[in-house]
């Protein structure tokens, strides 16, 4: 028999009020300002609560309040994280595009530039194939990380025990068809042979009759956040040369890291 685990009243209360604060943010992102009065009423909270709550994020600088009318809306700080967010997606797009395009005259596939969000991965560039049977991908459309060669190759950088405790602590591993993974040891053994080979296979794991072939950009800290995939019809990219093909990803994967690395390098006086 399995136990739950108790948890501490004080961490219960932290992540109750993360929660309220998100909640109030993404209201005042709705809209331009608003009362007191009106978030409240918006995210279920009593106005001392919601009061509470703001007064911090203003004191963070993440809300700011009118001193005319005393109504909130997003402050500077929150426009700079996000700012600061956007600009390291660009540098990173930037960064890749010439080897997605590369990639895909090479191979005649489509190939993607895709990005780690929890446990999804998330599209955020594509050079199209010019097979008339190609993969396309809609860019900002989210998948599981554990259903795709992209998810695997990034995963595998991670630490295993961090990795499989965050896919329990999801829950079900959600197949998208016969072939998709949904055992935890199962994904671990798969991510094992990720790290031996350098890139990830993907044999209609997330939709069939298609294949694909990734692997991850290398980081400082060696834990990735972002891969470049090979997708096609399984008949065409995972073949008998498949590891020649993940190979070549593989080298294009680190071209990526090296000119993200240069970009962020001061200029020299």
């Amino acid at each position: 028999m399995q136990y739950a685990r108790s948890v501490p009243s004080e961490k219960r209360e932290g992540v109750q009020s993360l929660s309220r604060a998100l909640d109030l943010l993404e209201a005042l992102a709705a809209s331009d300002e608003r009362a007191l009065s009106e978030l409240a009423e918006e995210t279920g909270m009593i106005p001392s609560t919601a009061h509470r709550l703001l007064a911090s994020l203003v004191q963070r600088g993440y809300v700011a309040r009118s001193t005319g009318n005393g109504r909130y809306r997003i402050g500077s700080q929150l426009l700079a994280v996000a700012s600061s967010a956007a600009s390291r997606r660009d540098a990173l797009v930037r960064a890749a595009r010439p080897h997605l395009e590369e990639l895909s005259a090479q191979t005649g596939e489509s190939v993607n530039l895709v990005l780690l969000d929890g446990l999804d991965v998330v599209y955020l560039a594509q050079a199209e194939g010019r097979h008339a049977v190609r993969m396309a991908s809609q860019v900002g459309r989210a998948v599981p990380a554990h259903a795709t060669a992209a998810g695997k190759a990034i995963l595998a950088t991670h630490p295993a025990d961090a990795v499989l405790r965050d896919v329990e602590r999801a829950g079900a591993l959600i197949p998208r068809t016969p072939h998709t993974i949904t055992d935890a040891a199962a994904l671990g053994r798969a991510l094992d042979r990720v790290r031996r080979d350098g890139f990830a296979i993907d044999e209609e794991e997330r939709e069939l009759g298609v294949g694909c072939i990734a692997a991850a950009i290398p980081a400082a800290d060696g834990a990735a956040e972002a891969a470049i995939s090979v997708s096609g019809p399984c008949g065409r990219v995972v073949t008998d040369a498949a590891a020649e093909l993940g190979r070549e990803v593989a080298r294009h994967a680190l071209a990526v890291s090296v000119a993200l690395a240069a970009e962020r390098e001061p200029t020299a006086a």
